[in-house]
């Protein structure tokens, strides 16, 4: 459990806080449809559109963190290949200098 938690916490807190906004936002739903039309108390409409707002919010987060784990741009500081770019010119370096000392 603790291997799944440090592996995908990222995942698991923005599903739970997505699960959250559209539970609130289907309650709130639920109960402004109770009341008659015009008729419903001002704070669950306003609770009901915030919860849709937040809720549409996750689904745009979830995506770009879906795309960013995915996806990557060449030689951008947050891609990989950069880093193994790196290593590699560490490891020409290193052999470089194996071979002097060696001589």
């Amino acid at each position: 459990m603790t291997r799944l938690w440090r592996d995908y916490s990222l995942g698991i807190v923005y599903l739970a806080g997505w699960l959250a906004t559209w539970a609130l936002h289907a309650l709130f739903t639920f109960w402004t449809n109770t009341y008659p039309h015009g008729s419903e108390p001002w704070v669950l409409s306003w609770m009901e559109t915030t919860f849709e707002n937040l809720a549409s919010e996750y689904h745009q987060v979830g995506a770009l963190i879906l795309l960013s784990k995915y996806f990557i741009f060449k030689d951008s500081v947050e891609s990989r290949d950069g880093n193994d770019k790196m290593q590699q010119a560490l490891e020409r370096i290193e052999r470089r200098l194996e071979e002097r000392d060696a001589a």
